[in-house]
Parts: C-alpha cells; structure tokens; sequence
C-alpha cells in the first residue's frame, strides 16, 4: 500500500511537469508560427522598394512575377497554420487561453493561470486520495481483533478489496513540433528559379533545432541568396560574417567571404 501511494505522488508530479514543459513548447511554436508572415511583409515589401516597383517607368515584370509567388506563398502558409490549429496540443493551448482572456483578462498570464489551476486541483486530489488510502489502512489494523478473539470466532473469508483505479488522465500526449529538415533541400531546389520563396523556406528552418553544420550551411545560403538578389542586403551581410565568425578555417567561412568579395 506504501508504494501504491508513493506512485501515485510520482505519477501526479511528472504529469504537472510533461503539463508544463509541453505548454511551453507549444506556446513558444504557436508566437514563431505567427512571426513568419509578418516578417516574410517585411521582405517583400523592402524587395518591392529596392526594384521601383511602386515606379511606373520601372521594369514591372520581375515586381509581377514575385508578388504573384508572395500570394501563393501566403495562401500556402495560412493553409499550414490552419492545419496546425487541429493538433490536439494546439487545440489545448487556445482552450487554456481562452480561458484566461474570458475570466482573467487583467491578468494577461496566456494559459499558464488555468494551466496552473488544473495543475493544483490534480495535485490536490492526489494527495487526498493517497490520505484516504493511509487513513484506511490504519483503520483497519486498529479494529483488527486480538488472536484469541480470532480463534473464538468461526473463520469468515475475507472479501477482496477492489484494485486502486488507475489515473489515465494525461496532457496532450503529443511531441513538440520540429522543423523539417526538408525545408533546406526545398529552398535548394528553388533558389534560383524563386529566391525569395528559397529565403523564406530557409528563415523557416532555422526556427527549428538544427544542427550546427545544417544552420551554417542555412546561414551561407540564406546570406548568398539576399545578396545576389538584393532581398535584404544588410541581413545577409549579417548571416554571412555569422556564418565566418563560427568558424573562419571551414570551407563554408571562405564561401561566405567570396560572397562578401563578390558584392561589396
């Protein structure tokens, strides 16, 4: 019984704890996921203003032909979000939300107060369910009769206490989304015929846990891409002396510094 309750202690703190972590986690996804497009603006709208497009006088075919892939790439990415918005972690998060803005709005807390109340009422059931188990068993090892009382009495048979009731209640039994490694051999693949849709593919990536060699490659690329095509010129000096500073003896820090050469 001892280690029934012991348990059960264990089990009600490690589901606050994958409760937290993963509410993190899908917070800190659901406000990057919402970063992207206004920063994919941000570069479309400077890219507009580096090429005269809002010039009548000026060359309009490059301007039509990128706004119309910026169009594409935007229905693409709400098509996307609305699908991550049916994930069951997704679908928990804005419930937990939703819940604070409607009876807590002052507070501003973005689910963690409800997550916190959950949290508590779970806990606190634990540990009264685990009382009521120990208060038992001492009540019964108080009534028990002396043996000579036991021998006096004809032998009953002892009824079988029903099993403990398993707790199946869990958070969102889901993995944190990561970025797909895909997302490079994409912008690979369409880097010179839609380098602003490679760009994007890229910024993309790099929101997600890559490794050091797949983010430098990411960085060269990305900071290549913005200068050979004036996308963002200052951002991709930036990924470039980045992708040099990290490592200036690799392969990768010469590249990144032939681009700087080639576009000073």
């Amino acid at each position: 019984m001892g280690f029934l309750r012991f348990l059960l202690v264990i089990v009600a703190v490690a589901v606050v704890g994958a409760s937290g972590y993963l509410f993190f986690e899908t917070q800190r996804k659901y406000n990057a996921l919402n970063d992207i497009e206004p920063r994919a603006e941000a570069i479309y709208s400077s890219w507009l203003q580096q090429n005269n497009c809002n010039e009548t006088n000026g060359n309009l075919e490059p301007c039509i032909a990128y706004t119309e892939q910026f169009k594409e790439w935007r229905s693409q990415i709400k098509q996307y979000k609305e699908r991550k918005a049916q994930r069951p972690e997704f679908k928990g998060y804005m419930f937990l939300k939703g819940l604070d803005a409607q009876y807590i709005p002052d507070l501003n807390s973005g689910g963690w107060a409800s997550l916190g109340a959950a949290c508590t009422v779970l806990l606190l059931f634990t540990f009264l369910f685990v009382r009521l188990l120990g208060g038992k068993k001492k009540t019964k090892s108080k009534d028990r009769p002396s043996k000579i009382d036991r021998l006096k009495k004809e032998p009953t048979l002892k009824q079988a206490s029903p099993p403990p009731t398993k707790q199946t209640a869990t958070p969102w039994q889901t993995k944190p989304i990561k970025v797909h490694v895909a997302l490079l051999r994409k912008a690979a693949e369409c880097a010179k015929s839609e380098p602003a849709q490679a760009i994007s593919y890229l910024e993309q990536a790099m929101e997600g846990s890559l490794s050091s060699k797949l983010s430098t490659s990411a960085l060269l690329l990305s900071g290549s891409l913005r200068l050979k095509n004036k996308i963002g010129e200052k951002q991709g000096r930036e990924q470039l002396q980045k992708v040099i500073s990290a490592s200036p003896q690799s392969s990768e820090a010469k590249k990144a510094q032939n681009v700087l050469n080639s576009f000073k």
